[in-house]
């Protein structure tokens, strides 16, 4: 059965594409645009809200204290 298009021109097509779309990643990827300090950020409140829970209902801290003592300890580990 005979091929009914260009292979030749397809595959020079899919290069460019490709191509085209590395330089754009690179680009991306060059200029940064994803900030660090956010994402640190973000794992910083999941894990305090979920050492909130646990200190809350398995040790039976008060809300109020299971917040102070994670407050204490992120400054404590900030000085490092």
């Amino acid at each position: 059965m005979p091929n009914r298009h260009n292979h030749e021109k397809w595959k020079k097509e899919k290069e460019a594409k490709v191509a085209e779309w590395k330089e754009q990643h690179r680009e991306k990827k060059d200029k940064g645009t994803k900030p660090s300090n956010t994402t640190s950020q973000a794992n910083k409140l999941t894990l305090s809200s979920k050492l909130s829970t646990a200190l809350t209902t398995k040790l039976g801290v008060s809300a109020s204290d299971a917040n102070k003592l994670i407050e204490d300890a992120l400054k404590e580990w900030g000085k490092e």
